[in-house]
């Protein structure tokens, strides 16, 4: 058996078949030398024709019942050999030093590496990017939590690598959705050293088949977010556990205040009363990391105030939200959710 490789990327498949073979060959397609990293996909189908591909080019594959993301990722990170792991989308795509980089820093004591992202449409032509920049670490991590959260520190596995032995397996596996914020919170508890690069190493393809997304109709579009917002209310309860009494735990008030307001913005089941109470206890917790940009401003006084909207507004808001995507998909393909 060969020496084990110090890196190996994960690489999780969601029934999203058209985009799996060129996410794998961009992972492959690397500056860096093929023996420093293996590739493992993990995957929720069957299909001969794309297991054949990907043993031809010496992928390891594994089949997955359990559709979470997590569930999904923990099957990759216990199959792996390498002390870092760098997690892959099957939509998503490496550039081609990013391994490189991702081995530079690991090498430099880095426990936590998050690079930026260039946004692509369906067809892979560029859209946008987002990025931030620094090292955290230390009593920084407190010091710096809220730069880190409202820069997305905690979001994007496609661009995230993480030292193996901050991750637990099991807890990884009972993840529902948000297996990036996972991997955040396990830095914040366990690791020294956070690096956040802002090349774009990551190529984040944006389209209608994604997490949280269905845009056949208004009604499915609703049913579909309101599902989701309640599998991240799981989620960050479970995050809440493993940050309590830690310097970190306002992050999990970040993550569930935000959720809620997100949830409050759908049509309700609470009735009016219910729901502005809940909507006022998410803004007052929300008073640990206040807005401070404009255009924070005015994402949360929009959370804010939805709940308040009548039930048949916030449908035909969801609609409207519903057609722009769908109208984005057909000019530029795709829009950010």
């Amino acid at each position: 058996m060969t020496s084990a490789p110090p890196i190996s990327v994960v690489v999780t498949a969601h029934q999203r078949k058209k985009y799996l073979m060129e996410a794998v060959k961009s992972a492959l397609n690397q500056t860096l030398e093929r023996d420093l990293y293996e590739v493992i996909v993990v995957k929720d189908f069957e299909d001969a024709g794309i297991d054949q591909q990907l043993a031809s080019l010496r992928v390891r594959t594994i089949q997955s019942a359990d559709l979470r993301n997590g569930a999904m990722a923990s099957l990759g990170v216990e199959a792996a050999r390498g002390e870092v792991i760098s997690f892959l989308d099957d939509d998503d795509l490496f550039a081609p030093q990013k391994l490189g980089r991702v081995l530079e820093a690991f090498r430099g004591g880095a426990d936590y590496f998050h690079n930026g992202r260039l946004f692509i449409n369906e067809s892979g032509r560029p859209i946008g990017a987002k990025s931030l920049s620094g090292v955290v670490q230390g009593e920084g991590k407190a010091r710096y939590l809220r730069w880190m959260l409202v820069n997305s520190a905690d979001q994007n596995s496609s661009s995230t690598s993480i030292r193996r032995e901050l991750l637990d397996e099991k807890t990884l596996g009972q993840v529902e959705l948000s297996a990036d914020t996972y991997y955040f919170v396990c830095a914040l508890l366990k690791g020294k050293k956070l690096v956040f690069d802002p090349s774009p190493l990551t190529l984040y393809r944006v389209h209608g088949q994604q997490s949280g997304w269905e845009l056949s109709s208004a009604d499915a579009y609703l049913k579909r977010q309101a599902a989701s917002t309640e599998a991240y209310s799981r989620d960050y309860s479970l995050f809440a556990e493993l940050l309590a009494g830690t310097p970190y735990e306002g992050a999990a008030v970040y993550f569930s205040s935000y959720n809620e307001l997100a949830r409050l913005a759908l049509p309700s089941p609470f009735g009016p009363r219910a729901a502005f109470s809940r909507a006022l206890g998410a803004a007052a917790s929300m008073l640990a990391f206040p807005p401070t940009s404009a255009k924070e401003f005015a994402y949360f006084f929009s959370l804010l105030l939805t709940p308040f909207i009548p039930d048949p507004l916030r449908r035909a808001r969801a609609g409207l939200s519903m057609r722009l995507k769908l109208a984005a998909q057909r000019t530029q393909g795709g829009a950010r959710g």
